[in-house]
C-alpha cells in the first residue's frame, strides 16, 4: 500500500502570510468581485430579493413587540388600584399604544407590498394564514386604502388584491 508522504491541507510552516492559503483565496476572491461589479451583463442578471421577506419580517417584529407589551399589560393586577397603581397600569397602557403604532404601520406596508417571485407569493400566503389564526390582531384593523388608492374593506382584502396583482404581472411576464 502507498503511503502518503505530503499533507495537502496544511500550508508549510515557513509560508508567510501573503502566500498563505487565506489570502491566496481572498485575493481570487476580491478578483471575482472586482470583475463581476465592472461587468454590467453580470450585474444586471443578479437577482433583485423579493421586497415581500422584508415586509413580512418588518411586521413579524413588530407584532412580537406589541405582543410583549401586551403581555406585560395582562398580568399586571387592575383590580381595586390606588393612585400608584393607576399611573403604573396608564404607563403599561401607553407603551402598548405606543408598540401598536409601528405594528399598524408594518401591517399597511406588508399589505401593500407586491411579492416579484412566485416563492414570495407563497410567503405571503402562509403569513396570511398565520395573521388569519389569530384573527388578525397585529393587522390595522378598520377600513383600508390599498396603495393604489383603492378602497377595501379591510386588510386581508387589501393583502389579496396585492398578491392578486403580483400573480397578474408574473403571469404577465412568463408569457
Amino acid at each position: 500500500m502507498t503511503q502518503a508522504d505530503r499533507v495537502h491541507s496544511t500550508p508549510p510552516t515557513n509560508t508567510s502570510a501573503k502566500q498563505s492559503r487565506r489570502s491566496i483565496l481572498g485575493a481570487i476572491a476580491t478578483g471575482t468581485v472586482a470583475a463581476m461589479a465592472s461587468t454590467p451583463a453580470t450585474a444586471a442578471a443578479a437577482p433583485v430579493p423579493d421586497p415581500i421577506y422584508a415586509a413580512i419580517e418588518r411586521h413579524r417584529v413588530c407584532a412580537a413587540k406589541h405582543e410583549a407589551a401586551w403581555d406585560v399589560r395582562g398580568r399586571f393586577d387592575d383590580c381595586q388600584m390606588n393612585d400608584e397603581q393607576e399611573r403604573q397600569l396608564k404607563a403599561l397602557e401607553d407603551a402598548t399604544d405606543l408598540a401598536w403604532e409601528p405594528c399598524e404601520a408594518a401591517g399597511i406596508d406588508l399589505f401593500n407590498t407586491a411579492p416579484t417571485t412566485s416563492a414570495g407569493i407563497i410567503a405571503a400566503i402562509r403569513y396570511i394564514q398565520i395573521q388569519q389564526r389569530v384573527d388578525g390582531e397585529h393587522m390595522p384593523r378598520g377600513e383600508m386604502e390599498a396603495a393604489d388608492g383603492t378602497d377595501c374593506g379591510d386588510w386581508l382584502e387589501c393583502f389579496l388584491g396585492t398578491l392578486i396583482e403580483s400573480v397578474d404581472a408574473l403571469g404577465k411576464a412568463v408569457a
